[in-house]
């Protein structure tokens, strides 16, 4: 972390893994050191079958061919707690809310750059830390596809709720 960015309690609340399209699609190393491809591993081992129906309405299905065409997946953890030298665990306070604040900025840098990206939250999301090598005690927050948009992207119109539905400005006080 930036020494100007400072957190109040001074401890790293995350960590990111980022996946090249090489590194994931059968790249330099060969697919027995890395358990598979990246994106075809992820997809298998997250389960989105069984997630068909709640995501109808956006017109997704368990096929998910982002995980294999996009050039970098990020796979975002949060650190609940880190393990010291001696083998204790000690808080990192806020954990959630801080990766969530810095996954914003991390998605509004990537849209800065002229890139687009897609949150994936398969459920359950353990597996990403087998997958990974990540720490047990780490907790897989989100997985960002991050690259340019497909010339034949679709964005679904989901709508959104109007602002004096989510804000209030100016709000009476009681006194």
């Amino acid at each position: 972390m930036h020494p100007c960015c400072r957190n109040g309690a001074e401890r790293r609340k995350l960590a990111t893994v980022a996946l090249r399209g090489c590194e994931r699609s059968g790249g330099e190393a060969p697919d027995s050191d890395r358990g598979g491809k990246g994106g075809e591993r992820i997809l298998r081992a997250s389960g989105a079958e069984s997630m068909a129906g709640s995501a109808a309405r956006l017109g997704t299905d368990s096929n998910k061919p982002f995980l294999e065409l996009a050039p970098w997946l990020i796979a975002v953890f949060a650190q609940p707690f880190r393990i010291l030298a001696d083998g204790t665990r000690s808080p990192t306070y806020y954990a959630i809310e801080s990766v969530g604040i810095a996954t914003g900025i991390l998605v509004t840098a990537v849209h800065s750059c002229g890139l687009v990206s897609l949150t994936h939250t398969p459920s359950p999301m353990g597996f990403l830390n087998r997958i990974l090598g990540r720490p047990l005690y780490e907790k897989a927050f989100v997985l960002l596809v991050v690259g340019h948009p497909a010339e034949n992207a679709l964005i679904p119109d989901i709508g959104r709720k109007p602002l004096e539905e989510i804000s209030s400005f100016d709000p009476v006080r009681s006194s």
